[in-house]
């Protein structure tokens, strides 16, 4: 298998991504167990969480015996927020990948990434021409000039024809990029896990969310890329028709 060079640049921006949330807890304890669990005053077992719960509700009734006072409110009223540890940056991941996991850690999640970059390459450049080609298609039919090219498509059908293909570009293969993510965060979210391979994850993501696990933030993705391939196909056939015979 050929590796893709885009992958590390995935999994450093993935894992960046989510290390905020795996710092908060907010994708599993709250970060006073966490920081409890990890201060050794603690131990995870429902034992120390019940004992802990027990403290926490004593100590609540006897501050609610206790006169209250003005003076400092936010001391009696709100405990301590414990600090979270610093976020990562993108070197620091990269050498905590490969002291964890050596060089084959860079490239984890590669399978989804050559099924992303493939199909929804090919997935690109097929909506592009199909989309464009009717728009000239039409274009010569109405002026009698098969010589027309797709610079002559006016402005609004060149980014119609790209935004198409930026759609399809996620759409065709967008569940193999939420397995891909999902890999590449396992290590940030859930570093206790057993880690899964590209069918496993796939597999998990299905029995528990189904196909809309697969398709979690599709829209917001095809927001994105709608509007910018419409952009990036609408210039390059402007530039084209312009500057084109400089290169002929």
């Amino acid at each position: 298998m050929v590796a893709d060079p885009s992958t590390p640049v995935e999994l450093v921006k993935c894992r960046m991504q989510v290390q905020m949330l795996a710092r908060e807890g907010a994708l599993g304890a709250s970060p006073l167990v966490s920081s409890i669990a990890s201060s050794g005053l603690g131990s995870a077992s429902s034992n120390t969480t019940a004992t802990a719960t027990a403290a926490a509700a004593t100590s609540t009734a006897a501050a609610a015996k206790r006169p209250f006072s003005t003076s400092s409110p936010s001391r009696q009223l709100h405990a301590p927020s414990p600090a979270l540890p610093r976020l990562q940056g993108p070197f620091e991941i990269v050498g905590a990948t490969l002291r964890t996991h050596g060089l084959r850690g860079l490239w984890l999640g590669q399978l989804g990434t050559l099924f992303r970059e493939t199909g929804g390459g090919s997935a690109w450049f097929l909506a592009y021409e199909m989309a464009s080609r009717y728009f000239l298609t039409r274009l010569q039919a109405q002026r009698n000039d098969p010589t027309l090219t797709k610079s002559d498509l006016a402005t609004w059908q060149l980014m119609l024809s790209g935004a198409a293909a930026g759609i399809s570009y996620n759409v065709i293969l967008f569940p193999a990029d939420s397995i891909k993510s999902a890999i590449q965060t396992q290590a940030e979210l859930d570093p206790t896990a057993k880690r899964l391979s590209f069918v496993g994850m796939g597999k998990k993501i299905w029995r528990t969310r189904g196909l809309k696990g697969m398709y979690a933030g599709c829209g917001l993705t095809c927001l994105r890329s709608g509007p910018s391939s419409a952009m990036i196909f609408a210039l390059y056939e402007t530039l084209q028709g312009r500057f084109g015979y400089l290169f002929d």
